[in-house]
């Protein structure tokens, strides 16, 4: 409904944030881009097709497809632009790796080779630039990990990663910086990305992510009433992004932890 530009960005009402507008509008599609991935993961070979509120019918896939090659081709005036450093797109960046990931079987490897190239090269732009110096290293280090998952090749910040395990001051708690404040970016910030990067390679650095999260859960939930949690946040993925690391653990390990 408020989506241009080949589903691109997408306007919603209301007044634009300290960003701009156009930015605002491409977090519109990046921070949905990824559930309606892991939908489009879990159907049946074929059925990329949910209704929509008009009685209509929506193909998912086409709209994923036409997002990713649309954004990254110059062009094309939905096309995400040339990154810079301390971007907010870079923040945007890995979200939509992560929706590219999820359903590469469905979108990626489908792509022709010259398709895949030239969202490649749009995403490369994250390699080098500078981010803020906090949970912010791990918005690269998703883009390179999908990148190195789906091209078999490219470059990780190991030096950034290092950088994120800094932060760490014990029990799964981070500091959003060197001299940053504990909040709610333990959660749906560090663990959440954590969490993908692991699933992403699992290989990479197993031990501490997954301990670091066990951890971490122990006393996270005492941040929780029986009356539950105060929803804050500027945007819906942030409010709801509460269970985000109890999922991730219990994805782990069935037992790791009991309800109630």
């Amino acid at each position: 409904h408020y989506a241009v530009w080949g589903h691109t960005h997408a306007y919603y009402p209301g007044r634009p944030s300290q960003q701009n507008a156009r930015t605002d509008a491409l977090e519109g599609v990046s921070r949905v881009l990824p559930t309606l991935a892991v939908w489009l993961r879990n159907q049946p070979a074929g059925e990329g097709r949910m209704d929509d509120l008009k009685g209509g019918t929506l193909n998912i896939t086409a709209i994923i497809t036409e997002a990713f090659l649309a954004g990254t081709d110059p062009t094309h005036p939905g096309y995400w632009g040339k990154l810079h450093d301390y971007d907010q797109r870079i923040c945007e960046s890995a979200d939509l790796a992560l929706a590219l990931w999820l359903c590469r079987e469905t979108v990626w490897e489908r792509l022709t080779s010259a398709q895949q190239q030239q969202i490649t090269c749009w995403f490369n732009q994250v390699n080098g630039l500078q981010t803020v110096d906090n949970n912010w290293h791990l918005f690269p280090l998703t883009v390179q990990f999908v990148m190195r998952a789906l091209n078999g090749s490219g470059d990780v910040s190991d030096e950034k990663y290092e950088r994120i395990k800094e932060f760490h001051v014990g029990g799964g708690w981070f500091r959003d910086g060197a001299h940053g404040n504990y909040d709610y970016y333990n959660a749906w910030g560090f663990h959440y990305s954590l969490y993908w990067l692991d699933q992403i390679n699992p290989e990479y650095d197993p031990q501490f992510i997954r301990s670091c999260m066990a951890e971490f859960v122990t006393t996270y939930r005492y941040l929780m009433t029986p009356q539950g949690i105060p929803f804050f946040g500027r945007s819906a993925c942030y409010r709801l992004a509460v269970s985000a690391p109890l999922l991730a653990v219990a994805s782990h390990s069935k037992d790791a932890l009991h309800i109630g």
